[in-house]
């Protein structure tokens, strides 16, 4: 079954498999907005997005260090940049899954490690349907994202 793991499909089918909720863990909006719904009202959790840190690591550092307390000075918060920058954790064994058996031409875990690389991968159409998809799914639900194009949506 191609919907399920050890998927073999082109990227073209695997697109629109996840565009009918039809992949592993099922559809992405599934999944995430219950969760996001249940954890946003608590007061112990901090949403950190990766476009956050691309953008403005040692602020997210500081805030994530005062969210729990941690008193720091900015040799700790560069030494946690350094440690947790992409490409320390793409080449460090414990972080890159690298042992993770991977077929020839299938990226590994850590990519490029860029905002918006999206674009190189989406077509047209594909970029217009899953924007549609996502505009309506996330609407009025107060997380949002930035896919590296300047526009923040919903």
């Amino acid at each position: 079954d191609r919907s399920k793991h050890g998927y073999e499909g082109s990227w073209e089918e695997h697109f629109n498999l996840f565009i009918e909720g039809k992949v592993m863990f099922g559809s992405y909006f599934n999944h995430v907005l219950p969760w996001w719904e249940a954890a946003r009202q608590k007061d112990n959790i901090l949403f950190v997005k990766y476009e956050d840190m691309k953008q403005d690591m040692k602020g997210v550092i500081a805030k994530l260090a005062d969210f729990l307390q941690i008193d720091t000075d900015n040799e700790l918060i560069d030494e946690v940049i350094e440690k947790s920058s992409f490409g320390t954790m793409a080449n460090n064994s414990q972080t890159n899954l690298n042992w993770v058996p991977q077929k020839k031409g299938i990226p590994g875990h850590f990519r490029k490690g860029e905002i918006g690389d999206w674009r190189n991968h989406f077509s047209h159409e594909q970029t217009r349907i899953f924007d549609a998809l996502y505009m309506e799914r996330m609407a009025g639900t107060g997380l949002q994202f930035d896919f590296g194009n300047g526009v923040v949506l919903p």
